[in-house]
């Protein structure tokens, strides 16, 4: 029998990405949640980018942080095809999206033991997974980081760009928060986000135990929302929780930085809280 080797792996990982069967699949996730946030090709890519940044960034930090396979294969696989699920079904993509990676890594001679890693990370990236799940993989919590940690202005696409691009010209679109549902609630909070980028601060540790920490910085728009407004979003709470999570396994802390101020989560208060203790409320 046939070795699979590395290279081999990291060449189908590498052609995965510029499949055109993977990406028309891509484009029809786009139209299928073009009434939420954008989840097409470049939320792809977009996520593929961010996660292996965080992926080098830790890995300068801990020489041997990753294993090749992990790196160079279940990364890539799992960061660029986990939201290809939605090209069927956008409740269940997550399930639909493991299978349909698991077949295409299947088809091309991808043996079970190398698809199991990515497909894993997949079936589980969303929230109401990783709450309910304890993390055991490395390709799944970076994932989640870069999953959840990835949303701003462009992700909001159609008549609710064009709308609140319009209100936020007259200054009012901030006042939509308490009239909206919880699917305008978070078209709201990614409008909100002019820029966001994950950096890894060793310095910021509130004990040996833990590296440092992983910290999600927005640049917000505050004649849109705040981080107030956006903290109270079921999706977004339960998002930054998973993302809290994934970091702990990997061994450091999760921080939101916001207009220069550093936000860690607080089991005594429930709550977001600056280094001075002023409660965020979760919502």
């Amino acid at each position: 029998m046939t070795t699979f080797t590395l290279e081999r792996g990291k060449k189908i990982a590498a052609e995965m990405i510029r499949d055109p069967y993977i990406l028309s699949q891509y484009d029809l996730a786009k139209k299928m949640s073009k009434s939420l946030t954008d989840h097409g090709r470049k939320h792809a890519e977009d996520v593929l980018k961010l996660g292996l940044e965080l992926a080098d960034n830790l890995s300068q930090l801990v020489p041997g942080f990753l294993t090749e396979w992990e790196r160079e294969v279940y990364l890539p696989i799992a960061l660029f095809g986990h939201d290809i699920g939605r090209a069927i079904d956008g409740p269940k993509h997550d399930q639909l999206g493991a299978q349909m990676i698991g077949k295409y890594l299947q088809d091309k001679g991808m043996p079970g033991e190398h698809t199991r890693e990515p497909c894993w990370a997949i079936r589980n990236h969303r929230a109401s997974r990783c709450l309910s799940l304890e993390f055991d993989s490395k390709v799944w919590a970076l994932l989640v980081l870069a999953d959840k940690c990835v949303g701003d202005e462009e992700r909001v696409t159609g008549w609710k760009a064009w709308w609140l691009k319009s209100l936020g010209f007259f200054g009012v679109a901030k006042h939509l928060w308490k009239w909206s549902n919880e699917d305008f609630k978070n078209s709201l909070a990614n409008f909100s986000i002019k820029s966001a980028q994950i950096v890894v601060d060793p310095n910021d540790s509130p004990s040996p135990k833990y590296r440092g920490a992983i910290v999600l910085k927005v640049d917000l728009d505050h004649s849109v929302g705040t981080l107030e407004d956006i903290l109270g979003v079921e999706w977004f709470s339960e998002a930054f929780h998973s993302c809290a999570r994934a970091t702990q396994y990997l061994g450091y802390v999760f921080r939101i930085e916001a207009s220069g101020t550093r936000y860690s989560w607080s089991k005594e208060k429930a709550g977001w809280v600056t280094p001075a203790q002023i409660d965020v409320p979760r919502g």
